[in-house]
């Protein structure tokens, strides 16, 4: 990072516009801002895609936080039965996948 602050600095004047670093000369101040505020633009954009793609990782971790919480009384005061009534709904969900891939099938 050779550039000093003076070097990335911009100065706007109404008229005539000073410049100090490498951006594009031009008459009209509004467009040179556009062109200045450019690379903040792009990592904004850069953020919001990054925000959308933590979302589906939160909403899986929303459903095993759920499912542990129905689970944990279960499992605390009635061990027994709490070990029957999953292995009832691992089983029908066994039959619900295999059904649906002998639908698939035909």
């Amino acid at each position: 990072m050779g550039k000093t602050i003076e070097q990335k600095m911009t100065t706007y004047r109404s008229g005539t516009i000073e410049y100090k670093g490498k951006h594009k000369k031009s008459q009209n101040p509004k467009t040179t801002k556009f062109i200045h505020h450019r690379s903040t633009r792009t990592r904004r954009v850069n953020v919001r895609i990054s925000e959308t793609s933590q979302t589906p990782t939160i909403i899986v971790n929303y459903i095993f936080y759920l499912l542990i919480i129905l689970i944990k009384p279960l499992l605390f005061y009635f061990i027994p039965l709490g070990m029957l009534t999953l292995g009832i709904q691992l089983r029908y969900t066994c039959k619900l996948a295999l059904a649906l891939v002998d639908y698939q099938q035909v």
